[in-house]
């Protein structure tokens, strides 16, 4: 059976996000010397970033099932105690003791989807530290290691993409605020030129697209993000 492949969903994603950055630059080019340059530049840091963001979610998403499709037997021995927990709490030890599911290895991926979720949705994780949890529950070692590997920067900036994301895409309070704390929380690290201060006058960011189109050392804030992002999938798919 052909297996799905984490190294060309790898190489996806980095095509992709190689080519906005390439449109990004000549997209700036182009908007140098309007009248409008500065609030285009925003917006187009603003889009930018977000295409790239969403994707990054569906290839975190692709990988996952990509590393359950090429191995199941750990994802089928977690279905399987979990089965066994909720039949045990119903009807007790001896039925329990009874259940049993097969020890696939590999499953069809169009069978898999709705193991993995029968709504047809995309995997989601809550944030970083949940799919770095899921991997160990349902991913085979050399598999999770991957996972495993991430820093805690890294794992940090993820949880950000997301939450600036998600505060582009909804405009919300509650999504203002999860910005706001997960940007803080890059201060000080690695991505410290993406975070915000700890005071809230300086953790405030009043427009994302100016936000993102900051430069420090020649490079913007909506570069780093999507360079890091590649980074970080080229790790979970080697």
């Amino acid at each position: 059976m052909r297996k799905l492949s984490p190294t060309k969903i790898r190489d996806d994603f980095i095509t992709e996000v190689n080519r906005l950055l390439a449109f990004y630059t000549r997209a700036l080019t182009g908007f140098r010397g309007l009248a409008n340059e500065k609030s285009d530049c925003s917006l187009l840091a603003e889009q930018v970033f977000l295409f790239a963001a969403i994707s990054f979610e569906s290839v975190l998403s692709d990988l996952f099932f990509a590393y359950v499709n090429i191995d199941a037997s750990k994802f089928m021995e977690a279905k399987e105690q979990k089965a066994k927990a909720i039949i045990g709490s119903e009807l007790g030890a001896w039925y329990e003791s009874r259940i049993v599911l097969p020890g696939l290895k590999h499953i069809k991926a169009d069978q898999l989807r709705t193991l993995l979720d029968p709504r047809g949705y995309n995997i989601t994780f809550k944030n970083a530290r949940n799919m770095v949890s899921q991997a160990r529950k349902n991913l085979v070692p050399n598999h999770q290691l991957k996972y495993r590997a991430l820093t805690s920067q890294q794992r940090k900036f993820i949880d950000a993409t997301r939450c600036l994301r998600n505060f582009i895409a909804h405009r919300s309070e509650s999504g203002f605020k999860s910005m706001t704390s997960s940007l803080a929380g890059l201060s000080g690290g690695t991505f410290d030129f993406l975070s915000r201060g700890a005071s809230a006058q300086e953790n405030k960011v009043n427009s994302v697209g100016a936000y993102l189109k900051a430069k420090k050392g020649g490079s913007s804030r909506v570069d780093q993000y999507l360079r890091t992002m590649k980074d970080i999938v080229t790790l979970l798919g080697s």
